[in-house]
Order: C-alpha cells, then sequence, then structure tokens
C-alpha cells in the first residue's frame, strides 16, 4: 500500500523529513483501524485519493482527544501546517503516553491471546 504524502503525489515537493512524518501518521490510522485507509482500492486509486481526498481521520468518539490531535497533525495535507518530528515528540499523546503502558500490554496481550 501507498504511503505518499500528498505534496509527493503532486510533485511539488521534494522528499523532507514532513513526508515521514505523514507516512507515520497513516501507518498509526492504520494501527488503530486494523487496516489502512483506502484497503480495497486499486494503488492509482489511492494515489488520487491521498492527493485530492480529505486526510483519513479516526473517530473522536472512540480514541481520546490527544491522540486524536496527535493523528491529525501527522496528517496535514500542507506540508507547511503539518508538524515537525521535533514539535511531535512535545505532543501531549506522547508526552502521557507511558501513563498508559500498563493498559497497553493488558490490551496487547489480550489480542495476542484471541489470535
Amino acid at each position: 500500500m501507498c504511503w505518499m504524502a500528498p505534496e509527493m503525489i503532486k510533485g511539488k515537493q521534494k522528499y523532507d523529513n514532513k513526508v515521514d512524518v505523514w507516512s507515520f501518521g497513516i501507518f498509526v490510522v492504520e494501527l488503530a483501524l486494523g487496516e489502512p485507509p483506502y484497503i480495497n482500492e486499486q494503488q492509482i486509486r489511492v494515489l488520487y485519493n491521498i492527493a485530492h481526498n480529505p486526510a483519513p481521520t479516526i473517530d473522536k468518539n472512540r480514541w481520546s482527544p490527544e491522540f486524536v490531535d496527535f493523528v491529525n497533525q501527522c496528517l496535514q495535507k500542507d506540508p507547511e501546517q503539518r508538524w515537525s518530528v521535533d514539535r511531535l515528540m512535545g505532543h501531549p499523546f506522547l508526552k502521557n503516553a507511558s501513563e498508559f503502558r500498563s493498559d497497553f500490554v493488558q490490551d496487547f496481550n489480550k489480542w495476542k491471546n484471541s489470535t
């Protein structure tokens, strides 16, 4: 599946770290939803959707406001508006993540035992 940032698809920008931030945001969405956006689309259609449709989102009712905002900052279509890696490292979602380590381990073990 293609994780290419919209600006790369449109040929408007050379590769930089903001492209990696976009790819990471898509990866996070995949982890949250269990599959990547546009999973059932042809590759060319995926590229079109990334370039021309709004960025993927996650359910605000299912995920914490910090996590939703983190995903939104990664998936800003305009790379000038997309947060840098350094800025993301200070995001409240990452700063508070260690508080949820035991929850994550418990959920992961449930998932692992169910497969």
